[in-house]
């Protein structure tokens, strides 16, 4: 049976990728010539650069191959010869020459906008973290560093998708070719071959530098049907704090953290006159996924817990922010919901757990208990599957805490409080 290849299917093979004509070897042109390809002409084809990539010069090589095909079709060519030609070459003269074309193919290794996005989107990529000598190494290969620096968080973090979508825009300004939602990483190799064995581009090399001081988030998108993940306490259990917080319901759906808010001013008025504001709280989740499971660093929700035990071992509640869905109401897009922390203790199965009140409701569910990740440390609360109330089927994941002013985030746990991520 005779194998025939289309014109549509033949320039398809070729699009997105290049022959280097004029950097052919000699036994490659001597198989070409042999088979009746004129050098001069074929280079003619390959246009100034002598290399085959453009959509006109592709059609060309198709139609270059086609002159010597006879199967009197020009959208068609025969590749290779039907079994009743036996002791006749497999494949004809434009089938010869085809093959050795297809098999000069070599392609650019790319990344595009959506792929480079998803990649980074799990972690972070810390600018402040590269080095003198790499943001020169950007500024040689052509980043405005000033643009680039820009793009980061005030703490110097790209860690959204937003950010990570300018960040993508400024590596793209280096790239050639031509397409605004790709850049390529390598230039050209052959197809099939090791991309890691390939010589980068400078926006390749640009995006390996930033590789460098990417951190991938150690916690994530866990979602908690029990409390198969809660730590035990360990020895000597913590010692227990129970505050005679007094609960009061919310009295309309955005009024959480200002009633969590007044529950601590009614227990302690000092206690909120110290209390800072959302722009120096300690944001611990970094981003959400689509049903409002949260990802963060284990350091910041160790960090986060060791602020909580310090404020309730003085006597203090902590006002908490968390997510139950995928909605992101607050400065940093991910938290949903406030509630007061008003204890800590060990349950009966030796869980560690800390207890809230939750101005949701005045009903069975006022108050309740958050359970300590045992890999995370994040504080988490599964929804109660059995519930009435859709809201609270849902799981809490604490994402954030607000600090108090005389009581430092950092000269307690010895690092510095999270930024907001957006």
């Amino acid at each position: 049976m005779v194998s025939t290849l289309k014109r549509s299917e033949f320039v398809k093979l070729f699009e997105g990728t290049e022959v280097d004509v004029a950097g052919f070897s000699e036994e490659t042109w001597q198989g070409l010539e042999g088979a009746g390809v004129n050098r001069r002409e074929l280079l003619r084809v390959a246009g100034a650069d002598g290399v085959v990539r453009e959509p006109e010069e592709i059609r060309r090589l198709f139609e270059l191959v086609d002159s010597f095909d006879h199967n009197g079709d020009a959208q068609s060519i025969d590749v290779s010869r039907s079994a009743a030609d036996a002791g006749r070459p497999a494949l004809t003269p434009a089938g010869t020459i085809f093959t050795a074309l297809a098999s000069s193919r070599r392609a650019a290794f790319k990344v595009e906008i959506n792929e480079f996005v998803a990649r980074y989107a799990q972690g972070e990529i810390d600018l402040k973290a590269l080095s003198a000598e790499q943001i020169d190494r950007l500024r040689e290969l052509g980043i405005d560093v000033q643009r680039l620096q820009r793009t980061g968080s005030s703490g110097g973090l790209v860690d959204t998708e937003q950010r990570l979508q300018r960040l993508f825009m400024i590596i793209d300004t280096l790239d050639t070719n031509g397409d605004a939602h790709s850049v390529d990483i390598t230039k050209a190799a052959p197809l099939g071959s090791d991309p890691s064995q390939a010589e980068l581009t400078a926006a390749g090399e640009a995006i390996a530098i930033l590789s460098s001081v990417y951190r991938p988030y150690e916690q994530g998108f866990v979602e908690y049907e029990d409390l198969t993940r809660a730590a035990l306490a360990g020895e000597p259990p913590p010692e227990p704090v129970d505050l005679a917080v007094k609960h009061f319901v919310q009295p309309d759906a955005t009024s959480c953290y200002y009633t969590a808010v007044r529950m601590l001013r009614n227990f302690d008025k000092k206690a909120e006159a110290e209390l800072e504001d959302k722009d120096v709280a300690h944001y611990m989740a970094r981003i959400e996924d689509k049903a409002g499971a949260v990802a963060g660093r284990r350091s910041d929700f160790v960090a986060g817990r060791t602020y909580i035990d310090s404020c309730l071992d003085a006597g203090r509640p902590v006002v908490v922010g968390l997510s139950h869905s995928a909605r992101g109401y607050n400065l940093d897009k991910v938290t949903d919901h406030f509630i007061i922390i008003t204890g800590r203790g060990v349950d009966e199965e030796g869980r560690v757990f800390y207890s809230y009140n939750d101005s949701a409701t005045a009903g069975e569910h006022k108050r309740g208990r958050l359970y300590v990740d045992a890999d995370s440390s994040m504080l988490f609360r599964p929804g109660f599957a059995d519930s009435t109330n859709p809201f609270f089927r849902l799981d809490y994941q604490v994402t954030q805490l607000r600090t108090y002013a005389d009581q430092p985030f950092e000269q307690v746990t010895g690092q510095a409080a999270a930024p907001s991520p957006e």
